[in-house]
């Protein structure tokens, strides 16, 4: 694997544009080796590489307003044996815009907005708000909210990879009608410092997924060859938790933290 990428940034008074570039290279390769013959072997070299752009604008507006809006484009070419062309490219894009906005600065009430749409050229489109809500009627109470949808198309090696531990004995194979996960996440938490020296907090959580993509086994090891994996869609998966953490702070050279997670 080589990576490289670069992230001028530019301010300009109210104003921030900043930028990232980013290259990556990957080559895998794989060779099947008969013992004392020849007529199974097979070498087959894979190359991807990998080119995104980002860009985003940050305006500072009156009303302690901050508004972000920008873009991303990302370029991905596979060389594999695997596909019948030999080759095979993939074009994503994607645009937002996002306000974080102090409603009423007296009870410590924030909301951000925010707006996504992606494209791509093999998965079409999708559409992705969000949302988070942040409420501090207390300097000792801070609440806060999110929700958010997600989307992941699958990845090229996730689609098309070949992949063999002969020492252990699994082969993971791609899978190319994958579909793309969603997603929709809920975040609720709630801080207390009803003493300078404690902090209190709570955190429930859920993601609900749909077309989850995950390695399944298709074949179990026999005489015949080895266990054979492969990638796959659950069609509906969720996780949910509780975090919860007290802190106490005598003084900068002693504390004591601890935190229980039920997931």
């Amino acid at each position: 694997t080589i990576d490289a990428s670069i992230t001028p940034e530019l301010r300009l008074g109210r104003f921030t544009l900043k930028g990232v570039v980013q290259y990556s290279h990957f080559r895998d390769q794989y060779l099947l080796d008969q013992r004392r013959g020849t007529q199974l072997d097979s070498y087959q070299q894979t190359r991807e590489h990998l080119l995104r752009g980002d860009l985003q604008l940050d305006v500072r507006l009156p009303l302690g307003q901050l508004l972000t809006a920008g873009g991303e484009l990302l370029y991905e070419r596979l060389y594999t044996p695997r596909l019948a062309t030999g080759e095979g490219d993939r074009l994503r894009g994607a645009v937002f815009v996002q306000d974080q906005w102090q409603v009423a600065k007296a009870v410590g009430l924030s909301l951000v907005p925010a707006l996504r749409f992606d494209v791509d050229s093999q998965f079409g489109t999708n559409f992705s708000p969000k949302l988070a809500l942040r409420f501090a009627p207390h300097p000792a109470i801070t609440a806060r909210f999110s929700y958010g949808a997600g989307f992941r198309a699958p990845l090229f090696k996730e689609l098309l990879l070949l992949f063999e531990n002969a020492a252990v004995g699994y082969v993971v194979d791609g899978n190319l009608s994958l579909q793309p996960e969603t997603s929709n996440s809920y975040n609720l938490g709630v801080e207390s410092s009803p003493r300078p020296w404690l902090t209190l907090s709570g955190n429930f959580y859920r993601n609900d997924l749909r077309n989850l993509i995950q390695p399944l086994l298709v074949q179990g090891a026999s005489s015949t060859g080895p266990q054979r994996f492969s990638y796959g869609n659950i069609a509906a998966a969720y996780t949910q938790g509780v975090e919860l953490s007290l802190k106490l702070r005598k003084s900068d050279n002693l504390g004591l933290d601890l935190g229980y997670t039920l997931t």
